[in-house]
């Protein structure tokens, strides 16, 4: 029986019981379903309270005692505690290691090991560093140079890297002094239903479905929704999620009937999205190729998207979707564009899936994660 062994944060939270909900989540729940019980046997090793072993056909999730605060916190967690429990387990001369996020790398024994970097994390600056002196963003430009180079320094301890744009790759090899032979692209993907004729909503629907976070687009979006509302255009707005700036949300939009707040599950992402017109994933940085664009596109949305990281591999603008550098006057423009224009619409859409489908299907990321494992 082959064994493959996963670090990651928390796939179940500290006591065990309830399952994290997350891209990297529902990322990882598909790679263990690559395999039946009867082929692969995976582990999962995470921190927790008191430990625990759930079972689940082919996949056992460890929680590993934590007592110090410092591994309640991604950043500082010590990794290694869980790569021991995993050699405890493993036949480190065979079974396959992988971190489930590159920030879990750490030394290890293993002879076989995986990293799967999720995308460029440190492009984002906050306003307060925008706004602020010369010394602070060289204090916090430094800081990020800093991290991004430990990732490179980390990297040397797995035999391979599979990244999800080519926007890292593009970056690494910028700075890397040893190649990118480690590296393989596998972007993401979408589950791709039958294509459904959209725009058959009376009053045009609009969707964000993303994190409630700055870097997300949460204010980006929510201007632009607001220019739109004033300029009087008949337009339904749904954002659905949850995050910090959800109660700012809220006290934005709460007076508007159009306006409504929601959550789904992420295997009711496409499903839900069927029922929009326009899927909006404005973010501002930090993002690979977005679960939440490819689930759009496969549901027949026209997209509308910012020009930030793994979004650049997925959309050609004005072919398959609509991209913008994200602004509150882009998007209003863009937005305004769509909304008048059906045909523009339709086109769109089709386009999207059509690209979806084609480039970005379950099918083709499971043949070549597959491929990857069966040659480990």
């Amino acid at each position: 029986m082959k064994r493959i062994h996963i670090i990651y944060s928390q796939f179940y939270d500290f006591d065990g019981k309830v399952l994290k909900i997350g891209g990297v989540e529902t990322y990882l729940r598909n790679l263990m379903n690559l395999y039946s019980a009867d082929e692969v046997q995976f582990y999962i090793y995470q921190y927790s309270n008191n430990r625990f072993e759930k079972r689940d056909e082919n996949v056992t999730i460890i929680g590993v005692i934590s007592t110090k605060k410092k591994e309640r916190e991604v950043n500082l967690r010590r990794w290694d505690l869980l790569i021991s429990e995993a050699e405890k387990n493993a036949d480190v001369n065979n079974d396959i290691l992988v971190f489930g996020a590159d920030y879990c790398i750490c030394k290890n024994n293993f002879k076989k090991s995986i990293a799967i970097q999720h995308g460029i994390g440190w492009d984002y600056w906050s306003e307060n560093e925008k706004k602020s002196g010369t010394l602070s963003s060289m204090i916090y430009f430094t800081g990020n140079f800093l991290r991004a180079w430990n990732k490179i320094r980390k990297y040397g301890l797995c035999n391979k890297i599979v990244c999800v744009d080519y926007n890292f790759l593009n970056w690494f090899r910028t700075f890397s002094l040893n190649g990118d032979k480690k590296l393989l692209v596998i972007p993401n993907f979408s589950v791709i239903p039958k294509f459904e004729k959209h725009n058959k909503n009376e009053v045009v629907s609009i969707i964000f479905a993303r994190r409630f976070e700055t870097y997300r687009g949460t204010r980006v979006m929510a201007k632009a929704v607001e220019n739109l509302l004033a300029d009087g255009e008949k337009i339904n707005v749904c954002f659905a999620g949850e995050g910090s700036d959800e109660i700012w949300l809220h006290n934005m939009f709460d007076k508007y009937d159009c306006v409504k707040f929601d959550k789904f599950h992420p295997n009711e992402s496409i499903k839900y999205h069927q029922g929009y017109d326009i899927a909006v994933v404005p973010s501002t940085a930090s993002e690979g190729t977005s679960l939440s664009l490819l689930e759009a596109m496969a549901a027949g949305c026209a997209v509308i998207c910012s020009d930030v990281g793994g979004l650049t591999n997925i959309i050609i603008d004005n072919y398959n979707g609509i991209m913008i550098r994200a602004t509150e006057a882009n998007l209003t423009k863009a937005l305004r564009r769509l909304c008048r224009d059906k045909e523009l619409r339709v086109r769109l859409s089709k386009c999207g899936y059509e690209t979806v489908s084609k480039s970005f299907s379950f099918e083709l990321w499971r043949s070549k994660w597959r491929e990857l494992l069966d040659s480990m």
